[in-house]
């Protein structure tokens, strides 16, 4: 098999679906720093599929192109939301943690891949 336990009657399916060989990241906060490119798609898939809501800093252009994966990821369960930075959008800006707690609760992982460098 692929290495996925069995789920017997008396586990719950719900929580046991997100587990994979990468972990059970259910109900896991993430926040992603970047604009739309095929690593950002990824990693909000990737996350909502293990059980993680995502938080996607990035500007309004990006917001635009990465709508689509809304639906895709409210079909797993999960929350995504976007947070508009503009120029200001590196994780050094910490700008964004109060408004992703306001909105989750909580961060769990944070991971900047933006090319953005304070002082640009």
């Amino acid at each position: 098999m692929n290495g996925t336990p069995a789920i017997t009657n008396n586990e719950s399916w719900y929580a046991n679906r997100y587990i994979s060989r990468y972990g059970n990241l259910l109900s896991r906060v993430v926040i992603l720093y970047g604009e739309n490119s095929e690593t950002i798609r990824t990693l909000i898939v990737s996350f909502a599929r293990r059980g993680a809501n995502v938080a996607v800093v990035c500007s309004k252009t990006s917001q635009a192109s990465l709508a689509h994966l809304h639906q895709q990821v409210q079909e797993m369960g999960r929350r995504l939301y976007f947070v508009d930075e503009g120029m200001q959008m590196t994780a050094d800006d910490n700008q964004t943690i109060p408004e992703v707690l306001d909105e989750f609760g909580r961060i769990d992982v944070l991971i900047d891949l933006s090319t953005k460098t304070k002082g640009a």
